[in-house]
């Protein structure tokens, strides 16, 4: 990975620098601008160098030089285009990867894009059509920012650079304030700054005479017409990790134990040994360690961990500071951690097993969900009313907590808001959101001032903002199926992705993501239900597809949800470090609070930790988001 920056239509003989500047940990190795005073067109490129370490330095041109790119993240595919087009005649003056970009952009132009198999964020200034050409990958693996303002139009990487601009106002967007306090993560295409946008994955973005035209090149729901057999599967999957071990520096991986880790680690294994391994521990708190260690002494890696303690929590403000966005998960402080120790073992490059959870129904959502919806269809109506609802409500936590396999209890919080789902009507989507929400809509009215609560609402009712549409688009779906595709479209990019790329960047860390190959997007998406969850297993195609390859132990082994146990380390100084961040000062001098609402929680956190504990988390990284980069 790496970093870029630029601008059209802007005077600012500094701009580039000072953007180039903030994106620094994205590329230490080297850096490098284009700046063409006559159209104002600036480009700028952070290098973390992984491929052609002696001539891969960006920007990048062509022949005449006439198209200048710069580019963040590789292309998989690129041996195979780069010899199609040497055919073609094009020269080639590195060995780099995104040379190709280029040249397939003289071929095919905006269509090149359908032709790479890669993970990237490209910017591309075509001086002839006096064209600005950007395009991100297909699942939103690279991110990429833009704004346009005042016939200007500016676009990074990271917010942070866009930030450098004079032109840019720090200003909050409260409807993504509202949509983080639901999902802990702000949904794209909107960000925390107004009038700063995300560029979705799977789309390309044109600026040219002072217009912004964006268009989608790859939607997955058009690729739903094919089925295929495991042994296809297990196929692709291994030319999938061949190809992310493309690399002139050393690449390891994160090690869970579980089967998306194990799976990587031992098609990684059949290509170079020994494999470099790196896990994370609480120093409180189920964690994954043993079964990782178990892994490793299996496969023979050169394996190493680290612990987070409590002190670690110290660091948070400074984690915040390298999100741009908020994200209310204090998962980002191991994940930190994780790829601080991957570069101190001299390991810059990072296979993970994210995706697979997502495209194979591995979360625990996606098993409780689709048998509630079973039980839904099934039952009677007076049985589930008369009967089960009133059972739900007397049920021991303890039996209820077994469904839901979270490190904490769901308490009664949580009681409360499964048997608002069970009791709820035919709009299934609608009470699934309000389950799903980490404030619900009662929980806003209370915590919101009412100066807040109505603009809010007024900027709904203009915008028609409505996150339930991701389930509307294939009518015929069944409801784990809209599940798969929401967490896909949102979940995936906005949250798992979005944290994976801060934090690894960091430290100058790359991370790759086999499971999340588009050609086994497609194919994880034609799986039936059952492929996904058939009687209490879950991911039953990848187990399929593995079980010859992969311990039994391992086939048969259940998720562990990795999950950072706050209600276990919420003491000390921490717990005075939290409550310190959510005083009753701070949250009054913000203004969008009710601090009683806050104190209420907080005083209470031990009835439902699951619940509560994110609440506190999910507003403490907001305020200090907003101490980072609002004050």
């Amino acid at each position: 990975m790496c970093g870029i920056c630029g601008f059209a239509g802007v005077d600012d003989n500094n701009l580039l620098d000072k953007m180039i500047e903030s994106l620094g940990h994205r590329g230490p190795d080297s850096n490098g601008k284009y700046n063409n005073k006559k159209f104002r067109i600036g480009l700028g490129h952070n290098r973390l160098g992984i491929i052609d370490l002696k001539g891969g330095n960006q920007p990048l041109f062509n022949e005449d030089k006439s198209v200048c790119l710069v580019c963040n993240g590789i292309i998989y595919n690129f041996k195979e285009l780069r010899d199609e087009l040497r055919d073609k005649g094009h020269i080639f003056y590195t060995q780099t990867d995104s040379e190709v970009i280029i040249h397939l952009y003289e071929e095919k132009g905006e269509k090149c894009v359908d032709s790479f198999n890669g993970k990237f964020a490209f910017a591309l200034w075509d001086e002839r059509k006096k064209k600005l050409f950007i395009a991100r990958d297909r699942l939103g693996i690279c991110p990429l920012y833009y704004t346009v303002l005042n016939g200007c139009f500016l676009f990074a990487s990271e917010i942070k650079a866009i930030l450098q601009s004079f032109l840019v106002k720090r200003d909050p967007d409260f409807l993504s304030l509202d949509a983080y306090l639901s999902f802990r993560y702000v949904p794209g295409p909107r960000t925390m700054f107004k009038g700063i946008l995300e560029l979705l994955p799977g789309c390309v973005l044109i600026y040219q005479n002072g217009k912004v035209k964006i268009d989608r090149y790859w939607d997955v729901r058009k690729k739903l017409n094919r089925s295929g057999s495991e042994e296809e599967y297990y196929e692709l999957l291994v030319d999938s990790v061949r190809k992310r071990l493309l690399s002139d520096v050393p690449v390891g991986m994160y090690l869970s134990g579980g089967i998306d880790s194990t799976a990587i680690l031992s098609l990684m294994n059949g290509f170079t040994k020994p494999v470099k391994t790196f896990s994370i521990g609480f120093e409180s708190g189920p964690d994954e360690l043993e079964q990782a260690r178990e892994i490793s002494l299996f496969y023979k890696t050169q394996h190493q961990e680290v612990i987070v303690k409590e002190k670690e929590f110290q660091l948070l403000p400074e984690i915040v500071k390298f999100l741009d966005n908020p994200l209310g998960d204090a998962i980002v402080i191991p994940l930190y951690y994780l790829s601080k120790l991957a570069k101190q073992s001299g390991v810059k490059v990072i296979l993970t097993g994210d995706g697979a959870d997502e495209l194979l129904g591995g979360y625990v959502h996606h098993f409780v969900f689709n048998y509630l919806e079973l039980y839904k269809k099934s039952v009677p109506d007076f049985v589930q009313i008369n009967l089960i609802n009133k059972f739900m409500q007397i049920i021991p936590l303890k039996v209820l907590d077994f469904f839901f396999p979270y490190p904490a209890s769901l308490g009664q919080e949580g009681r409360s808001r499964f048997l608002g789902y069970l009791g709820g009507g035919q709009n299934r989507e609608r009470f699934y959101f309000e389950l799903l929400s980490l404030f619900t809509s009662e929980d806003k009215k209370k915590l919101y001032t009412k100066e807040l609560f109505d603009e809010i609402e007024t900027s709904k009712r203009e915008v028609g903002i409505d996150f339930t549409d991701g389930f509307k688009k294939k009518e015929n779906n069944t409801f784990l199926q809209n599940l798969i595709f929401w967490d896909l479209a949102n979940w995936l990019p906005h949250n798992i992705l979005f944290k994976n790329d801060r934090m690894a960047m960091a430290n100058s860390v790359e991370c790759r993501v086999p499971f999340l190959d588009h050609r086994l997007v497609e194919f994880s998406l034609n799986l039936r239900d059952k492929d996904r969850i058939n009687g209490l297993v879950n991911k039953c195609f990848l187990r399929k597809a593995m079980k010859n390859y992969l311990p039994e132990k391992v086939v048969k082994r259940k998720k562990k949800a990795f999950y950072f146990p706050v209600n276990r380390y919420f003491k000390g100084k921490f717990k005075n470090d939290v409550e310190s961040v959510l005083s009753s000062m701070m949250i009054n001098q913000r203004g969008y609070f009710n601090y009683n609402f806050i104190e209420n929680i907080l005083k209470k956190r031990q009835d439902s930790p699951l619940i509560y504990d994110k609440q506190i988390m999910a507003l403490t990284i907001l305020e200090l988001w907003n101490q980072a980069f609002l004050t």
